[in-house]
């Protein structure tokens, strides 16, 4: 019987630990962009939930909820296809093939086990919520403090990497894997795509700051204590912002740096920081966001920018984006209830792609060469994205489900504290990058983004006894 009570208290532990080496892996894994780094993370995550239900479900029944009404959503799309696709030749493109299907159900495009489909949707999604349950439903909020360290010195190295590997020019993914030989001339650090690390950072640097303004208010151990290293990490990381050449990620930052500007001079005297401390780290970042505007948008480089083939621009980028949201709304608007299926982007939208409008209007000689295969993967816009593939019903209950969190946060009047608005401040960067580009469509971004919610949550909930703070942890015990 002590046995079986001892096994009970540990698994809540072991359940936060296995969340730990899944939010920290990931970023490390490629972002988790492959398969088989997919669904490991999964069968970690799910066995961490498992574990974490030892503590009961009340916490996470609502959310629960949710997740199994949007994952019948896609499954329902998954089996009820009404295209299939049909390999043009000549023409090297897929094309749709109509099928009977059951019209007044969600549907999708019968795309198989591709590394885009409402399968591999399911399992990003999956996932990440996973996480976010397993840290919500933790009795113990004490070991959540580690994860916002990890992930902030986690995505520190990522970045010092990334820069280090942007001065050599260097061709390998921690000098083993060739990406700019396999066509991911964009990769930046660990992460297969600039844009995408540039969001991480973003994250990451949140919790940085988040870090170091929870430390700078202990009242214990002034001398030794370690909050200036997290300024350090946030330099580090704002540095690899502007070496990934991200701009809108660049852009982005300033929804973190400015709130943190603000607390820090309204703060000054409670976190008994020096003058000269502040002058020195003001002035340090504002370097970095000096010499980062010159370099992404008034150098010459700037100009010139290469992507992932030489004749490629960022100002071809903008342009073709332009066409891509118009042709990505008139496919919205086909399929506005209940979308082309989750995943199935890719394999539609290429029937309303206007590639004649696009040569004419974009001289590259990358798109002339490959004026029958360029399309678009993702359409560089999260929100329209989910929109085309999961209709207006399938995307109001993915919402729902970080909107659930969200109601719980501003209900509370913690959100208000400096530490929480941080971490808020992270959050929207990405929601905001998402605007633009496709963040959330890195596996390792959308974990990091649901567990620095699930924190922000538990830290919002927690107890408001003062005495508490600055001796339990960022995330405070109950």
């Amino acid at each position: 019987m002590k046995a079986q009570i001892r096994t009970t208290q540990k698994r809540p532990a072991v359940s936060i630990l296995m969340a730990w080496v899944v939010m920290i892996a990931l970023p490390w894994l490629l972002g988790g962009q492959w398969l088989p780094f997919q669904l490991a993370a999964l069968s970690i995550a799910t066995a961490a939930f498992g574990f974490s239900l030892q503590n009961g479900i009340s916490q996470v029944k609502a959310p629960l909820a949710l997740l199994a009404c949007l994952s019948g959503y896609v499954l329902i799309q998954l089996l009820n296809p009404a295209f299939t696709q049909e390999w043009q030749t000549g023409l090297r493109v897929w094309n749709l093939v109509q099928k009977d299907y059951i019209h007044w159900l969600p549907s999708s495009i019968s795309s198989g086990f591709t590394d885009a489909s409402p399968l591999r949707f399911l399992i990003h999604v999956l996932t990440a919520a996973a996480i976010a349950l397993v840290l919500i439903n933790s009795r113990d909020r004490k070991p959540q403090t580690p994860a916002l360290i990890l992930v902030a010195v986690s995505g520190t190295l990522i970045a010092l990497i990334g820069t280090v590997q942007s001065s050599l020019d260097s061709r390998t993914i921690l000098g083993i894997f060739d990406a700019k030989d396999r066509g991911l001339g964009l990769f930046f650090g660990t992460l297969l795509y600039k844009n995408q690390a540039a969001a991480f950072f973003n994250i990451a640097m949140a919790v940085s700051l988040a870090c170091f303004i929870y430390l700078a208010g202990s009242p214990e151990k002034q001398r030794s204590n370690p909050s200036l290293l997290f300024i350090l990490c946030a330099i580090v990381l704002l540095i690899g912002i502007v070496t990934s050449r991200s701009r809108f990620g660049f852009v982005c930052s300033f929804t973190i740096l400015v709130p943190f500007g603000v607390m820090v001079i309204k703060r000054m005297a409670q976190w008994r920081l020096s003058r000269k401390w502040v002058m020195t780290a003001g002035v340090t970042l504002s370097a970095v966001i000096i010499a980062g505007s010159i370099f992404l948008f008034r150098s010459p480089a700037a100009k010139h920018l290469k992507t992932l083939n030489s004749e490629i621009t960022e100002d071809f980028s903008f342009k073709q984006r332009k066409f891509a949201y118009e042709s990505g709304f008139e496919m919205f608007a086909s399929k506005p209830a209940y979308g082309w299926g989750a995943g199935n982007f890719r394999h539609g939208f290429r029937q309303f792609q206007n590639m004649q409008a696009e040569r004419e209007e974009v001289a590259n000689p990358f798109m002339k060469r490959h004026e029958q295969s360029f399309f678009w993967q993702h359409m560089h816009n999260d929100y329209l994205e989910w929109l085309i593939e999961l209709g207006v019903v399938g995307t109001l209950i993915l919402f729902s489900i970080p909107g659930y969190f969200f109601w719980r946060i501003f209900k509370s009047s913690r959100w208000k504290e400096p530490v929480p608005l941080m971490l808020l401040a992270g959050l929207a960067s990405t929601m905001i990058h998402a605007l633009v580009d496709f963040p959330f469509q890195n596996p390792a971004i959308l974990v990091t983004w649901f567990a620095v919610l699930a924190i922000t949550t538990n830290y919002c909930e927690g107890s408001k006894n003062k005495e508490h703070r600055g001796k339990r942890g960022i995330a405070r015990t109950q």
